[in-house]
């Protein structure tokens, strides 16, 4: 069952035109991650959504209410059943644990047997009488999860929620989120600028564009974490998913060429194109006479990723460390993986 529609949804700032017809569903427990850049709209989408903004144009359908019809506000934000996970937590920090889970239920006779069941689900049996300030990142991160799932909302919002944490509790917090939000069914949508959140959170990645000037964000690609990596879009939608060289190419059929050489496809594919290159795809022939050349190294742990100076411009290169490769080694590039590919 559907729990969130969007239809063609715009929104802007005076004479700034920041969203474009955004569309898109979320269906009972699928988790959703809006990926973009700073300054591409996702906070604005995310508090269109949340009844903060009232778009210009478009209608929001939340569960089987809809909230926004042709740009006009139907239900008010504390009517809409939403839960709201902030970057911050914003928590209130002279209620205990147990009182700030139940801030939005105070009127329930069962809040006290709610407040137990999501300590005990988010693991913090016995933090019921504990202050916010006295609990790490990571435990505020989960407060503020459980107080969102109190009322048992339609859908939650998660706000670039494991931004101020560290770099190991983010990558432990979004597993163990994901993994309680699964648990109980939940809808969900997130908005982050973070690639590794939102390819190990979500079911689904939506792929907000750049705007500039000339043209608002758009959604340009809405499809699994695996499909926005491996088959991007274009060239946003590949750099904001991972580590991404996109070369000019001519393709014809399995095979595309450029200064570089042949490059296997994917697909087939016809005509001028931009190939999507990973660091994973090619490695690195060392021989004195080659046309290519290392001119940069950076050490990151269990392997370097290289700078390779190339007729077709700087491509970004991983090898094992350690590696006998050293700056200014010159020889071609392999392609050891077909690419892909798509209509420039």
């Amino acid at each position: 069952m559907t729990q969130l529609k969007l239809e063609q949804i715009c929104h802007g700032y005076g004479d700034t035109q920041v969203l474009h017809n955004i569309s898109l569903e979320l269906g009972q427990g699928e988790l959703l991650a809006i990926l973009g850049a700073s300054g591409s709209g996702k906070t604005t989408l995310l508090r269109t959504i949340a009844g903060f903004i009232t778009p210009q144009q478009g209608s929001i359908h939340i569960g089987q209410n809809t909230v926004i019809n042709a740009g006009q506000n139907q239900i008010p934000t504390e009517h809409r059943n939403i839960g709201m996970v902030f970057q911050d937590h914003a928590l209130f920090p002279h209620m205990t644990v147990h009182e700030n889970i139940q801030f939005g239920i105070h009127e329930s006779p069962h809040r006290q047997e709610r407040a137990d069941t999501l300590l005990k689900l988010v693991g913090l049996e016995g933090f019921g009488a504990r202050l916010p300030g006295t609990l790490s990142g990571g435990q505020q991160q989960r407060v503020a999860l459980a107080r969102a799932l109190a009322p048992k909302p339609t859908l939650l919002l998660l706000d670039e929620p494991f931004a101020n944490l560290d770099a190991n509790l983010r990558s432990e917090m979004v597993v163990e989120v994901r993994n309680i939000l699964k648990a109980q069914n939940i809808t969900a949508l997130m908005v982050t600028h973070d690639k590794n959140d939102a390819l190990v959170m979500a079911d689904q990645v939506a792929i907000l564009d750049t705007p500039n000037t000339k043209k608002p964000s758009s959604l340009v690609q809405l499809d699994t974490p695996q499909n926005v990596y491996g088959q991007p879009a274009n060239a946003v939608a590949a750099q904001l998913t991972g580590i991404a060289t996109c070369l000019t190419a001519t393709a014809q059929g399995q095979e595309a060429s450029n200064a570089l050489g042949p490059i296997p496809l994917r697909t087939e594919v016809h005509g001028e194109c931009q190939v999507v290159v990973r660091p994973e795809d090619i490695c690195f022939e060392e021989h004195e006479n080659g046309d290519c050349q290392l001119s940069q190294k950076r050490f990151l742990g269990n392997q370097i990723q290289w700078t390779v100076q190339t007729p077709c411009g700087d491509v970004l290169l991983h090898t094992k460390s350690p590696c006998e490769l050293s700056i200014n080694s010159t020889g071609q590039l392999r392609f050891e993986k077909r690419c892909w590919a798509f209509k420039s």
